[in-house]
């Protein structure tokens, strides 16, 4: 695309490019890769063209700096050109996996989640692929984890306990500001595990309650009729503490359904007034 480009044009583009990068991290697989290459989609925050593998510590750099800006890809094999052009020229050898854990392992904390993958093109709509292989390195997007910090510094390329993040093609140090906004994301994300947690809890204990309450007593409250007294043989247990125990049980599980509502964001649901009545 040119620069003289109306800026609507340069953002319905930039938009469809998006959408190819996108539907390739969901769907990895060498047609996706295809249309990724042959729309010559270029280099952004999360995504990232090598000619070829490139020495550990700087590739340990990117990793790091795509970890802490929402994940993404290097793909191996691919040459861009100033005017943003991609050549696909593909690898003349393939990295091992293990290799790779050893060269950037030494640099990167262990909770940090990467996968490499093999595209081979033995045949392709796309010509320029035909007989070339390449790689791809995926870096997770895992924000419960962050921030991600080097382990270790290397020759100037990567400093040691230093914080990552992508700015387009560059991977650079955060400023204060990118900082604080990798910690908001992780404070966001512990919210929301937190959150899911007293969900997972709220919802064994009505579980359990419901599991307590007396069947016929549960059938009256959910038709919405209280318990009468005497009239209403629920039961052959005539003990008075039996029953107002079963009452305390509706009730806390009208109080236990109100807590779950308010933790998904349903309308709060109306309490139950304990049962006042007591059996023959």
């Amino acid at each position: 695309m040119k620069a003289s480009d109306p800026p609507s044009r340069r953002s319905r583009r930039a938009e469809f490019l998006y959408e190819e990068f996108a539907r390739f991290l969901e769907q990895p697989s060498r047609e996706t890769l295809r249309d990724l290459l042959a729309n010559r989609v270029g280099e952004f925050d999360q995504l990232d063209f090598k000619k070829q593998w490139i020495d550990d510590a700087p590739l340990a750099r990117h990793m790091l700096g795509m970890a802490n800006s929402g994940g993404g890809c290097l793909v191996f094999g691919v040459e861009q050109n100033d005017n943003g052009t991609l050549v696909p020229i593909g690898l003349s050898a393939l990295r091992d996996r293990s290799n790779l854990h050893d060269g950037v392992g030494k640099f990167l904390p262990h909770k940090l989640a990467y996968d490499l993958r093999d595209f081979d093109y033995h045949s392709s709509e796309y010509p320029l692929l035909i007989g070339k292989r390449f790689q791809v390195l995926f870096v997770d997007d895992t924000p419960r984890y962050l921030p991600f910090i080097s382990t270790r510094e290397f020759s100037g390329k990567i400093r040691r306990a230093a914080i990552y993040v992508r700015r387009g093609a560059e991977s650079c140090e955060a400023s204060y500001e990118e900082l604080q906004q990798i910690l908001n994301q992780r404070i966001a994300t512990e919210y929301v595990s937190t959150s899911e947690l007293n969900l997972d809890r709220e919802c064994a204990e009505l579980r359990l309650l419901y599991e307590q309450v007396n069947p016929a007593m549960l059938d009256w409250h959910l038709q919405g009729r209280p318990y009468e007294g005497p009239n209403i043989s629920l039961s052959e247990n005539d003990d008075p503490a039996f029953w107002y125990y079963q009452s305390f049980l509706v009730v806390l599980i009208d109080q236990k359904t109100a807590r779950i509502s308010q933790l998904v964001g349903s309308p709060e649901p109306v309490h139950s007034e304990p049962f006042s009545c007591e059996p023959e």
